[in-house]
């Protein structure tokens, strides 16, 4: 009976190994073998061959170490092949040593069928990568045609009833490419197919707040995307420090928003973006008090009640962050183009006082030569 993907299918040969095969993707192949416990305390070097077909075409032999100490060795091939088109069998050995029986992991072209069967199917293949896509016919018929994106491709040979095409330089589309076959018996079945590309590592990060309530970070996210739905980039940012905290940034390609978390003022966090093809991060840490990042409300949001002929009370509401008892402290006010800039004057003690995070009113006192 042949496997699905992610069972194996084993054989012994005590008392030196037991091996075990499984498809852990269309391409790729697990070979695992368990050494004998009399073996296990020693350094050891093992080949490993595969062969494709029923017949055992070898197709890669490769050398493999294991430590001391180690019982259970694996080892991963990536086929050019799809795994369910035909059989592919492992054995392996000491060096030296005699080879094990092989162990195989069976692909679909014997199991009965009335319809056509192609691969991949639904899996999404990198741009400018050259893939081989196979059909078993149904029972008793014989492959006659294959097309990529609606053009025939030359036949291979994979066994007595199965036949490849291979496909180079895969261009990346914003739809699937579709993949059809036909037989002599007159069935035709498609199947559609995905061609994207890696994200790219995201480019000048950096995070700002204007209320002390929520943060907004936002970077250049490079290439855009050219698949949307299940298979769309994917982008979540990480508070390092702050066990483990992660928002979903999904809303937009380009920025994202968060809530101030509580008594956190210094944050240290990771931006990663992943598809099907890869992940890629990057790091930023940042204080929301300070200056390049605590963006100050416009002066026309604030509130100022006078106590004396020059004396004001500045307030503001600004929802996580107040300074306490700040009788003395000087609030320096910045005229800029766009908005109003404020930051704490160090000589006075104050900018220190910025440790407490609740819900609150920052209230200063300040004299306002000119205003």
């Amino acid at each position: 009976m042949p496997l699905t993907r992610g069972e194996c299918e084993g054989s012994s040969e005590a008392p030196l190994l037991s091996v075990e095969v499984c498809m852990t993707s269309s391409w790729s192949l697990e070979v695992r073998w368990t050494e004998h416990e009399n073996n296990t305390d020693s350094e050891q070097t093992y080949q490993v061959q595969v062969g494709q077909s029923e017949e055992r075409h070898i197709v890669t032999q490769s050398t493999v170490s294991k430590e001391a100490g180690v019982q259970v060795v694996s080892w991963v091939w990536t086929s050019a092949l799809p795994l369910q088109c035909t059989d592919h069998s492992a054995r392996i050995r000491r060096v030296p040593g005699s080879w094990t029986d092989w162990t195989t992991h069976y692909g679909q072209q014997n199991i009965s069928s009335n319809s056509l069967r192609l691969f991949p199917k639904q899996e999404v293949l990198q741009e400018g990568s050259s893939v081989f896509f196979c059909c078993i016919p149904s029972d008793g018929a014989q492959i006659t045609t294959l097309y990529f994106s609606n053009t025939p491709y030359p036949l291979i040979n994979i066994s007595t009833r199965v036949r490849a095409i291979r496909v180079l330089g895969l261009n990346s589309t914003e739809i699937g490419v579709n993949l059809i076959c036909q037989d002599d018996s007159g069935k035709e079945q498609a199947v559609l197919n995905y061609v994207t590309f890696p994200p790219e590592k995201p480019k000048n990060l950096s995070c700002e707040t204007r209320n002390l309530r929520n943060v907004v970070c936002s970077w250049t996210p490079g290439r855009e995307p050219n698949l949307g739905g299940d298979h769309r980039r994917r982008y979540t940012l990480h508070i390092l420090n702050s066990d483990g905290v992660i928002f979903s940034c999904d809303k937009r390609p380009s920025s994202c928003e968060f809530p101030v978390l509580p008594d956190l003022i210094f944050y240290n966090i990771s931006l990663v973006v992943n598809n099907s093809l890869g992940e890629e991060r990057e790091s930023y840490a940042f204080n929301i008090t300070h200056r390049d990042v605590f963006i100050f409300p416009r002066r026309h949001d604030m509130k100022m009640m006078e106590l004396d002929d020059d004396v004001y009370k500045v307030s503001k509401e600004i929802g996580a962050l107040v300074v306490e008892e700040c009788e003395s402290c000087d609030v320096e006010i910045l005229e800029q183009d766009d908005h109003t800039s404020s930051f704490f004057d160090t000589d006075s003690g104050c900018e220190k006082q910025l440790t407490r995070v609740y819900s609150g009113v920052k209230s200063c006192l300040h004299r306002i030569d000119t205003w």
